[in-house]
């Protein structure tokens, strides 16, 4: 790295940045060979799987959307967090082709996190922006003391944004978080928050209020209230028993919700198919980050399959999705469809 570019990273310490690092990252990426660095976990809470994990899906979205993001988890209490960011965020970004950096800062003894966005980044996560995705995404996982989850999580919801700025859509408070703003006092976005601390658990029940329809068409509209409402109960009647079971080990969150219903909103289905009592509602090949959904038909009408769902599609770090295996019984549905050798519908031209 050549001294010019250090004094550029030295002068960004005080944009608003989604950062967490340290004062020695400084000082080491401005004298080391400048090799990227996406995990720096000095507490030990992530596992080395979830490191390896991160570590290789932050590398392809530097490579592939050209922003560094990076997580920082602090060992010891900072006593401001938002000088400590502005100082870790360094020169994060340097790899980028503008300063596009984003810093995950956590610091478990101070129960507080910070995200920090590179310069060229802020029009895209405004700070009201950043504040919810800490709020509404973030924190519950924490809470729960699923760091490395709440944090993949969180990122998959940055990259959603990044995907509408992409296609020209600016940022609409009102269409991408609701009528509520979530501020924090200084640049970028702080959120206090107790790792572990469990909050946030035992979802209220809300059991007949949303039931299976008649058609899956119908099912997925009352779905789509179920998400409006942030309705969380995982023993509703329009999920099969098996799906019901699954939600009952799964963390769903506000920001999940609302990003999954600005989905179902912003586009129409492309077809349902239906085979006995298997059914699917999918969108456009083109569309390839609306998944198709299952259903399957009980005695009480049609049913959401979220557990052959979360069997067989997997969402990649664009949130595409791609079929893990076609060995499924809903495979009917794309008959008509052909598939690379990674499971991506073929766009035909």
């Amino acid at each position: 790295m050549t001294m010019k570019r250090c004094r550029v990273a030295a002068l960004r310490v005080n944009m608003r940045t989604v950062a967490f690092v340290t004062v020695i990252l400084l000082f080491n990426s401005c004298s080391s060979t400048d090799e990227p660095s996406f995990i720096d976990d000095r507490a030990g809470i992530l596992s080395s799987q979830q490191k390896d994990y991160l570590r290789d899906y932050n590398e392809v979205l530097l490579n592939d959307l050209d922003i560094h993001f990076k997580l920082v988890i602090l060992a010891e209490r900072s006593e401001d967090i938002n000088e400590t960011a502005a100082v870790l965020f360094g020169n994060l970004g340097s790899r980028t082709s503008g300063a596009k950096g984003l810093l995950f800062l956590i610091d478990p003894q101070g129960q507080q996190a910070r995200v920090e966005v590179g310069y060229d980044l802020e029009s895209v996560f405004p700070d009201s922006f950043v504040g919810y995705i800490e709020q509404k995404q973030m924190t519950p996982f924490f809470e729960s003391g699923k760091v490395g989850i709440g944090v993949s999580a969180a990122t998959e919801l940055f990259v959603s944004r990044i995907q509408s700025a992409l296609s020209g859509l600016e940022f609409d408070p009102d269409v991408e978080i609701g009528d509520q703003r979530y501020y924090s006092g200084g640049g970028g976005a702080r959120v206090t928050v107790a790792i572990g601390s469990g909050t946030g658990s035992n979802p209220a029940r809300a059991v007949g209020t949303f039931v299976a329809g008649d058609s899956p068409e119908e099912t997925l509209r009352e779905y789509m209230r179920v998400l409006r409402t942030h309705t969380k109960d995982p023993q509703l009647g329009l999920y099969t028993p098996e799906t019901r079971d699954f939600f009952e080990k799964w963390l769903v969150t506000d920001g999940q919700q609302d990003n999954e219903l600005r989905l179902l909103e912003q586009s129409k289905p492309e077809k349902v198919v239906v085979s006995g009592d298997y059914a699917v509602i999918r969108y456009s090949a083109e569309q390839r980050t609306h998944a198709p959904y299952f259903f399957k038909k009980g005695a009480d009408g049609w049913m959401l399959d979220f557990l052959t769902m979360s069997r067989v599609i997997q969402m990649n770090h664009k949130n595409n999705f791609h079929f893990k295996t076609f060995d499924h019984p809903y495979r009917f549905a794309f008959s008509d469809w052909q598939f690379d050798k990674n499971g991506f519908p073929v766009i035909s031209r």
